[in-house]
């Protein structure tokens, strides 16, 4: 008897999942630049003491790999294996960058420097290049 129940509700729960993402696939690269300008918008907010930017350099980075994990190589046209090595390599470079951004943004945090925040910046400017590059050629 529990194990029908446990059949029923993984069916239920299939099928709520398949009309989620029937209804919300189209919409998502809209929503993705909605939340990028939202946090945009945010960031005066945080200021630039303590552990705010930090946290705000993090949800950012787990926005943009959010951007570069929502390109679906079905939906591109080309050879199949090809466009899956593509965005392997993709996702290997993203996470670098992402990796020295916040490793940059961590050391501006804890020792301030004029060169720290040039390195800083152009890693992030790097980061976000790179995911608009990507996120232009999958729409």
């Amino acid at each position: 008897m529990a194990r029908q129940e446990h059949s029923i509700e993984a069916s239920l729960l299939a099928q709520l999942q398949e009309e989620i993402h029937r209804r919300l696939a189209p919409h998502r690269h809209t929503v993705l630049l909605a939340a990028l300008i939202a946090a945009f918008l945010v960031r005066p907010l945080i200021g630039d003491s303590g552990a705010g930017p930090l946290f705000f350099s993090l949800a950012m980075l787990v926005l943009l790999l959010l951007a570069l994990y929502n390109i679906n190589v079905d939906e591109m046209v080309g050879e199949r294996k090809t466009l899956v090595a593509q965005k392997r390599r993709r996702r290997i470079i993203a996470w670098a960058l992402g990796f020295l951004a916040i490793a940059a943004r961590l050391s501006v945090t804890l020792a301030p420097g004029r060169s720290l925040y040039l390195a800083d910046s152009f890693l992030w400017l790097l980061l976000f290049a790179f995911i608009t590059w990507n996120e232009l050629r999958a729409v």
